[in-house]
């Protein structure tokens, strides 16, 4: 919990930052984030267990609504909703593939950032995908039942996934509907390799093999911390390597979060601590963790204050690599 308390409240001031609003804003919306934060996983444990599962967004128990925000601010939100419901997977499709002779989708390279996979033989994609089945829930599985795996490809991710494997791979159903999937290299998670976590294996509580512990860590602690998971959700291991399923687009939206100014972007990330807190509500530790921050705003100014510190250190960071590649100490590719 601790952790992710904090890298929220460092994201707010890295952004707050990048934004151009001052140290005197980017500290507000810091502390309002830590503040909606301590308040929302308290006022959750005024609920049930299973009011607390069940809980939504709409159903803040901070009682901010739409009705706070700016008509800038809720037409930033309405063009996120609107953007949201056109990322479908027929939408990628039409963007990364073209249709074969036998009616299928097959996808386009865009080398570096999307080549295609080379897997051995049919029997081997067949395999995995079976694999991947055996994961989800029942009803799901049963729709895939009806989807043969048309074609995948290694496509390069973003900025928080660097260095990781990802691929993507069209599935194609009886009346030539698509649906495309995203497989993701799980690593080890930085409880582990950092907090001295020690990390369950799947293999004591399920009939899942050792090395299968990432992909199930990702996917279980998901649809746990989750209001509302993508019901592909699944995993499996191919290459010596661990991997989460998931839809590659499955009506996701995000803020542009650029076009808010201080009290609206004060306002967002008060909602994502809000959001987090519903996540952490699940936890059987959540009452003991809500009890300890108390009502005084100690902790807000704590984490605000250790979130200034760690953004001067990122930036510092960022500093040292730009004078590498500069010198050509480093070497760095651009436009990719």
């Amino acid at each position: 919990m601790e952790w992710d308390v904090k890298r929220l409240v460092t994201s707010v001031v890295v952004g707050g930052r990048s934004f151009g609003f001052s140290d005197d804003e980017s500290r507000r919306a810091a502390l309002e984030t830590a503040k909606l934060y301590r308040q929302s996983l308290q006022a959750m444990m005024k609920f049930t267990v299973l009011d607390r599962y069940y809980f939504r967004l709409d159903r803040d128990p901070t009682g901010l609504g739409l009705s706070a925000l700016s008509p800038t601010a809720r037409k930033v939100l309405y063009k996120a909703r609107r953007q949201a419901l056109k990322r479908t997977s027929e939408a990628a499709v039409d963007k990364i593939t073209i249709r074969a002779p036998d009616g299928t989708r097959r996808i386009v390279e865009q080398p570096p950032l999307l080549t295609h996979l080379n897997l051995s033989t049919q029997e081997q994609v067949e395999h995995l995908f079976e694999d991947y089945r055996r994961t989800v829930p029942a009803d799901v599985a049963q729709l895939l039942s009806q989807f043969s795996l048309t074609d995948a490809a290694l496509r390069v991710v973003g900025v928080g996934s660097v260095g990781t494997r990802c691929h993507i791979v069209i599935l194609t159903g009886p009346q030539q509907e698509s649906l495309v999937l995203q497989i993701k290299e799980a690593q080890e998670s930085v409880l582990s390799s950092f907090g001295g976590v020690e990390a369950q294996n799947p293999a004591e509580t399920t009939s899942l093999p050792v090395e299968a512990i990432e992909g199930y860590r990702v996917v279980a602690n998901q649809r746990i911390l989750q209001a509302v998971s993508d019901p592909f959700l699944g995993h499996l291991c191919f290459g010596g390597r661990d991997y989460f399923v998931r839809q590659f687009r499955d009506r996701k939206g995000s803020i542009e979060v650029a076009r808010l100014r201080a009290p609206e972007f004060t306002t967002y990330v008060g909602r994502c601590a809000s959001v987090l807190a519903r996540s952490h509500a699940q936890s059987h530790d959540a009452a003991m963790v809500a009890g300890n921050l108390g009502s005084a705003p100690t902790f807000d100014r704590a984490v605000t204050e250790w979130a200034f510190a760690y953004a001067d250190q990122s930036l510092a960071d960022y500093e040292s690599l730009r004078a590498a590649v500069d010198s050509g100490a480093v070497e760095a590719v651009h436009g990719i």
